[in-house]
């Protein structure tokens, strides 16, 4: 087969450094260590925010900054950021990444550092019964993301190749400020097959639930990526909770607003009892005739097994 990737694809970059290690070794960089700034970079060192204590670093939403990073070992790393998406004009923050004073490879042209929303207060309940959404406010929090490409061609999070020796990380920014407290090269934590996750906790005695059901209605997310993922309204089925024939009721989230790769949705459960479940997801997509819609599967942050990076729905 002929390899038709860009000269600059990401993937021609992966085969270029074929066969590299990715080495155990973590080095973290502190924000406020910074080397460098560019083209008018306004920083600013902050002690506190959101329950932690610094410093940390508010990056301007003009310039860039680089860091300089002593890597032990030669290899492949991950580049995890921890961040927090402070006030700006409410767009998606977003940056650039240099290595040594060069574009890696296209994708790092542009990686996605995602704001947190969610309802302001309870749903609207008028006089007749119909049901209106609230406004989709803000919800800032310390984050733990890695650098990932932003288009959803490239399931994996980035790796970037290093040498042994000193090196420069830069970060250019395009949209919006952002508060950095930390930037981590390491590996991502492997996630095992469907198969290797059930044999880790048949061997742990873990078994299934009994007598259990938690249902989680779509339209009470806690958190969101986006604005647009608000709660909605439909009446194509009476199987969709709350149901009316002829009033509107909030029964469902998502919808043609949900399209884009990197956007998300939290909910959150209470389980009374330890055990396997079961997860049942009852959704539709009939906005692109035969086409499927792909989503990963978190659970408490992680994806448990490979099987969940990549769920099919239609």
């Amino acid at each position: 087969m002929v390899n038709t990737y860009k000269k600059d694809s990401y993937e021609v970059y992966l085969e270029k450094y074929k066969g590299a290690l990715s080495p155990a070794t973590e080095v973290v960089i502190n924000a406020v260590d910074y080397k460098t700034l560019y083209n008018g970079m306004q920083v600013e060192s902050i002690a506190d925010l959101g329950g932690k204590t610094g410093p940390f670093l508010r990056m301007g939403d003009e310039g860039g900054i680089e860091w300089e990073v002593d890597v032990p070992e030669t290899g492949f790393y991950n580049i995890l950021l921890q961040y927090y998406p402070i006030k700006g004009k409410s767009s998606t923050i977003e940056r650039e990444l240099y290595v040594d004073g060069d574009l890696p490879f296209e994708g790092a042209r542009s990686f996605i550092l995602s704001r947190v929303w969610g309802d302001k207060g309870e749903k609207i309940v008028t006089s007749d019964g119909n049901e209106f959404r609230p406004n989709q406010v803000e919800k800032p929090m310390w984050r733990d993301t890695y650098v990932s490409g932003t288009l959803g061609y490239t399931m994996s999070n980035f790796k970037f190749y290093f040498t042994a020796g000193k090196h420069t990380l830069r970060f250019n920014s395009i949209r919006e400020p952002v508060v950095i407290n930390t930037i981590t090269l390491k590996q991502e934590k492997p996630t095992p097959t469907y198969a290797q996750y059930m044999a880790s906790l048949a061997s742990k005695g873990v078994r299934d639930s009994q007598g259990q059901q938690i249902k989680i209605q779509a339209e009470g997310a806690v958190y969101k990526s986006d604005p647009v993922l608000y709660a909605r309204s439909d009446r194509s089925s009476p199987v969709t909770e709350p149901y009316h024939l002829t009033k509107l009721k909030l029964n469902t989230l998502g919808g043609l607003n949900w399209r884009y790769s990197r956007m998300w949705v939290t909910w959150e459960f209470d389980v009374q009892q330890d055990g396997l479940y079961q997860i049942d997801l009852r959704c539709k997509q009939d906005f692109n005739v035969d086409t499927a819609s792909t989503r990963k599967i978190l659970i408490d942050g992680e994806v448990p097994y490979q099987e969940l990076e990549n769920v099919v729905t239609r």
